[in-house]
């Protein structure tokens, strides 16, 4: 279990692994009374095996982002529309190395979501091959961002387990 979870605010829970990782973990940076805050998990090869990631708040919801920074960090045309749920939203955000495989399992669960405010922002990518079969909730007042995506292989995307309410997939 990593705990970095607030009242106010959560925390921040960073997790780089040079070449393998494995994880059936907690990582818990959710806010009691406040903004979710953020996860960031990635390695070569990432495996997420039933673990629980949550970044919820009731003013607002975190940010997850694993195996890569949203469309893998790479340049992005700041005009377009989805930027700011995506990105600018975040300005805290350090550069993170994209993972070559994600495979995320059907026990796997993330929450970016929000009781009292926007929902939050969750990235799942890997430069070779992603493979989410777990479920995603990114609900709030308006409803939170999403991306599952690889530059090369989109392997699987559990699309009815996840739920933006009226955000963006």
């Amino acid at each position: 279990v990593l705990d970095a979870s607030g009242s106010a605010q959560g925390g921040t829970i960073s997790v780089t692994a040079n070449s393998n990782l494995m994880s059936s973990g907690t990582y818990d940076a959710s806010a009691s009374d406040g903004q979710g805050g953020l996860i960031d998990v990635t390695a070569r090869d990432l495996r997420s095996l039933s673990a629980s990631y949550d970044a919820s708040g009731t003013s607002g919801g975190g940010r997850v982002r694993i195996g890569g920074s949203f469309q893998g960090g790479k340049d992005l045309d700041l005009s377009q529309s989805y930027i700011d749920s995506f990105v600018t939203r975040w300005p805290q955000s350090p550069s993170l190395s994209n993972a070559a495989k994600t495979f995320l399992n059907d026990g796997t669960h993330i929450n970016v979501s929000a009781t009292n405010g926007a929902g939050g922002t969750a990235i799942i990518w890997s430069d070779i091959e992603t493979t989410f079969l777990g479920s995603l909730s990114a609900t709030g007042t308006t409803g939170g961002s999403v991306e599952i995506s690889s530059a090369a292989t989109l392997r699987y995307a559990n699309l009815s387990g996840i739920d933006v309410g009226d955000g963006t997939l």
